[in-house]
Parts: C-alpha cells; structure tokens; sequence
C-alpha cells in the first residue's frame, strides 16, 4: 500500500488512531517507529508526523533537511534489523510537516538498537545469524538444538532419504519396511521452522516439527529422531 501525498494530508486533519500519530520536532519519535514497524497489518501503513501538536495543532519543523537525514540514520544504520520507511514533506499554512510512513515489515521484531553479546572478553553487535538464533531461541525446542550446534550427534529415522519429504501415508500397501537407520550428523542451522544438518559433507533440511530430542546413552550424546512427515 502507498499513500498518496492527498492521502497523507487529509489523515494529518484526523484523530490519532493506532497507526497514525503525531509528534513536535523536538519529540523522541524512535519507540513510535519501532512500534509501527512491529504492529503495522499487511494492507495498511503506519503514518507518523512530525511537526504537529497532539490536538492536530500544525507547529512545524524548523530544519525538515535535518530531521529527514536523522530519520535515515535511525531507521537504517541503528534501528536493528534495519526498517523501511518514507517520508513526505507537507505543507500547512506556511509550516512544514513531515509525514513518515512505516509499511508493514518482513524483518520484525526490530529494535530500538542492535542486540549485543559477548564475544571472547568484547561486548559486540550481535550479526544476522546470531541475532536470528537469539529470537529463535525462545521456543523450547530450537533451544535446545542450539546446544548441539558444534557437536557430532546421533539422527535415527526410518526415511529411505533424510531432507526428502515422505509422508507415512504412501507407506501403506508398498514394499518400503522401514528399517530404522542411524547416522552421525552435525547441526548447521536450525530457526522456528527447520533444522538443517550435516551429513558426510553434504546439508539436508527438516521441519522441526518431524524431529523428537533425546539422548543416545550408548554414544553419550545427544539423539535426534526424524519422523516420516505427518507423522511427528
């Protein structure tokens, strides 16, 4: 969706609703950015203006040059991960509104500032991949994967190929036996949705939700069962 500069001028003379709001220049407008980005529907855009008063008063912006490369250096360079906006100037009266539009975003959550760990004895920018497991970690199993990552452990499963899907419904009325196969593998990357292992040099893929964690007493490892699809 894209809102015409007409658009935007007669949503600058509504009430504030919840993805439109108002702020003065001096304003800190980041937290209501961030919202947006992380609130706003698919099919709608969130509006926010600059230079107004909260009873829809126009005050405008004294420097809108300033503000404008302000709001690129937030939203590009320190909101984390970065999120996509455009702006508008307006005119009112003989002030000058700025109107940011926030779409809906692919990349949520963001945040106000990147995400930091440590890294040996240095406080760091945490990179995509470390900040993609840092959100993955809160669900119970993708936790728990992430503890394998850098360690040979055991995959059981009864699929003919590990990575190809095989549902437990064609198993019916074939000569498949469904022998239980065991192998080695190590973890390379595992999100909300899938796990992908290493096996013998080559990566296969799972949806989490075909795996089952337990523990390999013989090996004293971890143990990883992959069920047929549909099946887990």
């Amino acid at each position: 969706m894209s809102l015409s500069r007409d658009e935007l001028t007669r949503r600058l003379a509504q009430h504030e609703d919840s993805f439109v709001e108002r702020k003065l220049e001096g304003d800190d407008w980041k937290p209501t950015l961030v919202a947006f980005a992380n609130s706003v529907p698919h099919g709608r855009d969130a509006v926010l203006y600059i230079g107004v008063r909260d009873d829809g008063e126009i005050a405008g912006v004294s420097n809108a040059d300033s503000i404008q490369k302000k709001l690129q250096a937030f939203c590009r360079n320190t909101c984390y991960p970065p999120m996509s906006f455009t702006t508008e100037l307006l005119t009112a009266g003989d002030a000058q509104v700025i109107a940011v539009v926030v779409p809906p975003s692919s990349n949520r959550p963001h945040f106000a500032a990147p995400a930091y760990v440590r890294e040996g004895t240095k406080t760091v920018s945490a990179a995509p991949r470390l900040f993609e497991d840092l959100i993955a970690s809160r669900t119970s199993k993708t936790a728990e994967l992430l503890r394998y990552r850098g360690i040979r452990f055991t995959i059981m499963s009864a699929k003919t190929r590990l990575g190809i899907p095989e549902y437990l419904a064609t198993r019916a009325g074939t000569s498949m036996t469904g022998q239980i196969r065991e192998y080695e593998c190590a973890l390379v990357e595992v999100n909300a949705f899938f796990a992908r292992f290493e096996l013998s040099g080559a990566n296969f893929t799972e949806p989490l939700e075909n795996l089952t964690i337990s523990y390999d007493d013989r090996k004293h490892r971890p143990l990883v069962t992959i069920h047929l699809d549909g099946a887990g």
